[in-house]
């Protein structure tokens, strides 16, 4: 899986967020993507558990998201990940 996520990316910046809950949203932007994995860019991605619920505007449905790594303020997570 490794190698998909070190495809090329397509920079996207686009706007979306992560559900915590259904009361608490916290906003994202996405800075590159691929066909398996997203990065996003967030004030304090310490909030956002390893599994999460993505929803962008290009998405039909919320993704179901898996952390692959993260920093204090950038998460990438695969969407496609067979989980």
């Amino acid at each position: 899986m490794i190698y998909e996520l070190k495809e090329k990316c397509a920079v996207a910046f686009e706007s979306g967020a992560i559900f915590l809950n259904e009361h608490t949203l916290v906003p994202v932007v996405v800075c590159s993507r691929t066909k398996v994995s997203v990065r996003l860019v967030l004030l304090d991605a310490d909030v956002v558990p390893d599994i999460f619920l993505l929803k962008l505007a290009s998405f039909q449905t919320l993704q179901v998201c898996k952390t692959v790594w993260r920093t204090p303020e950038i998460i990438e997570a695969c969407y496609d990940c067979g989980t």
